[in-house]
């Protein structure tokens, strides 16, 4: 049975690409903590690998300074 994969990442901020897997439940929220933006930009998507007809629904990203 093959596993299929739905990502949220976040790359192109100075440092390796960080990723959460999420599962096929929903969940009210999945994050990425801690991203070391050390080039003043960050590419925030979502990345899938599932047969046509699967989908997903998100409703809104959110950056957060600490």
């Amino acid at each position: 049975m093959r596993r299929y994969v739905l990502r949220l990442f976040a790359k192109n901020f100075g440092a390796p690409e960080m990723a959460a897997n999420m599962g096929s439940s929903p969940i009210p929220n999945y994050t990425i903590d801690n991203i070391p933006v050390t080039n003043g930009q960050i590419e925030i998507g979502i990345w899938t690998d599932a047969n046509a007809n699967n989908w997903a629904a998100f409703d809104n990203f959110e950056l957060i300074r600490k």
